[in-house]
């Protein structure tokens, strides 16, 4: 079920049943059952130094026992249900896929992944390390988050780093999960520049799947100077050029930038691959989402590994139940890196490439 808002007592519950029977209702629970809104709950309960003690009197005065069917809970409670999501976090995203090929009645032919990162509060969380600051707060300890998709931004799988883990690190997992996990074994990846470099190609090239990325401005200058793209070819209209196996997508916005693919032309034409990263912006949609509103995945105030896994995966799990027709409010146009992939794309010639810290590869 999706809950709308959690009521007063005097209230009617305003909630409204699903088709489906929720994953992680399908599975024996214990005494705090992790149902989606209620896992929701819990994370963001443990936001804050004070929440931990007013979750409770804070559901003592609402009909949280009626709309979610919980008991009497205390901050002990919460906790333990974080560290349960965590230990079943593959078996419950496996049952949310099969409930997804029920509703699809066929795989993603593309999966969507991108990564961002959260401060944390305090200085003893197993995950935090400093690294680069996606939510731009410099000087705090973060976590990296990963984010696969479908094509159409539902999210399919979360996973968390430390806080230091380089962007192209984060692909093999996500490999993983397709494969192992998903059962998936054609499939189209992806992923912003950041991450789909040499590593991640191998990687996926490793595991035969095809990828879809941008270029950085450096490597866009390298093929400019071996006279294998030219500048004259970029306007507003894709133009692509194929040269050694791989499809380059040139398109000039509000500044150049070029689209990367080793999707065989018959599989996907020019502009669909084109298209198909502008995708990724459904991610960072998903993200705003995790961040703001009812699940405030930040900031993070947990120390343990399992609990910051567990609130996580509880926000994602919470995010697949928000209603909306996916378009952001004219508030959130902002988000991680500044721009929207459409109207400011990665890799955009003349524009400085993000600082990388001390000690993660750019590649």
């Amino acid at each position: 079920m999706y809950v709308e808002s959690v009521p007063n007592r005097n209230s009617p519950p305003a909630w409204k049943p699903s088709a489906t029977p929720s994953a992680a209702t399908s599975i024996t629970s214990p005494p705090i059952p992790p149902a989606a809104p209620s896992s929701a709950c819990c994370s963001r309960s443990t936001r804050s130094p004070t929440s931990s003690a007013s979750a409770p009197r804070w559901a003592q005065d609402h009909a949280v026992a009626e709309v979610l069917g919980l008991g009497a809970f205390d901050e002990d409670d919460l906790y333990a249900a974080l560290d349960h999501l965590c230990a079943r976090q593959e078996q419950l995203e496996q049952l949310l896929y099969r409930q997804y090929l029920k509703r699809r009645s066929s795989p993603p032919a593309l999966f969507l992944y991108d990564i961002t990162s959260s401060y944390l509060e305090g200085e003893h969380n197993a995950l935090g390390d400093y690294g680069y600051p996606r939510d731009g707060k410099r000087g705090k300890l973060q976590i990296v988050i990963g984010l696969l998709t479908d094509n159409a931004g539902e999210p399919l799988a979360v996973r968390v780093f430390a806080g230091n883990t380089g962007d192209p690190v984060t692909v093999v997992d996500q490999i993983k999960i397709l494969q192992s996990q998903f059962g998936v074994s054609e499939l189209v990846f992806v992923g912003d520049r950041g991450m789909v470099k040499s590593k991640g190609k191998q990687a996926l090239k490793a595991a035969g799947l095809h990828y879809i990325s941008a270029l950085t401005d450096p490597q866009i200058r390298r093929l400019l100077g071996a006279g294998t793209l030219q500048l004259g070819l970029f306007s507003e209209d894709v133009c692509e050029v194929e040269a050694e196996g791989v499809h380059y997508l040139l398109r000039k916005n509000e500044a150049e930038y070029v689209v990367v693919s080793d999707v065989p032309k018959p599989q996907l034409r020019g502009q669909e691959v084109h298209d198909s990263y502008v995708s990724l912006q459904k991610v960072e949609r998903d993200f705003r989402q995790l961040k703001t509103g009812l699940l405030e995945v930040r900031p993070i105030w947990v120390r343990k590994e399992s609990c910051t896994r567990g609130h996580v995966f509880g926000c994602m799990f919470g995010a697949q139940d928000q209603p909306g027709d996916g378009a952001p409010a004219a508030s959130e146009v902002r988000d991680d890196r500044q721009r929207s992939p459409h109207h400011y794309p990665p890799g955009c010639l003349g524009r400085p490439e993000p600082s990388v810290p001390a000690g993660i590869p750019d590649r």
